[in-house]
């Protein structure tokens, strides 16, 4: 799994997903990146690469434990936030069927139901978390654990989940 935090970051590459970030936003965070962004004093910006979509794109930054806002509310205000933030979860609500993976938060997975059929537009089934062999996680996570435990790397438990940074926007990117 790509490490999401990144300092090397050329601000003209980021992507900017207007269906998160609100209508019209691209030139108003590139500037505003370009214009007061220090990335030796601010936090580190969080990118991710999106399955399906081309380029490097921009989640916000990792911010917890310091005196910075989110990205988002930095850049705009706290209020245009948390609209944006109940606007994303709520389509995510609407058009996401399953169950919301405990390890990142953010993926989903169908639940194993005997004998019940899986629908095709249904999210993949789930994996067994290698940390306590009995909670169910997505198979993105399934399969990061498994490659934790291939490299000998101890997994994070339960009670340190959702691997998500509070703030930062990471969804669903490990903090490890």
């Amino acid at each position: 799994m790509e490490e999401p935090y990144t300092s090397n970051v050329r601000l003209d590459d980021l992507q900017v997903d207007e269906a998160f970030w609100g209508p019209g936003s691209t030139p108003i965070v590139k500037t505003w990146l370009k214009d007061n962004y220090n990335p030796s004093v601010m936090p580190t910006l969080a990118t991710a690469t999106i399955k399906g979509r081309e380029g490097l794109w921009l989640l916000g930054w990792r911010n917890e434990g310091t005196e910075y806002h989110s990205l988002l509310e930095t850049i705009f205000n706290r209020e245009y936030a948390q609209v944006q933030l109940d606007q994303v979860e709520a389509v995510a609500r609407d058009q996401k069927p399953g169950v919301v993976c405990p390890r990142c938060a953010f993926n989903r997975f169908m639940p194993y139901v005997p004998g019940q059929a899986r629908q095709p537009n249904d999210p993949a089934p789930p994996a067994l978390s290698r940390a306590d062999n009995k909670t169910h996680i997505c198979s993105e996570c399934g399969t990061d654990e498994a490659m934790m435990d291939m490299r000998g790397e101890p997994l994070p438990e339960p009670d340190e989940w959702p691997l998500i940074l509070p703030g930062s926007f990471g969804q669903g990117r490990r903090q490890l």
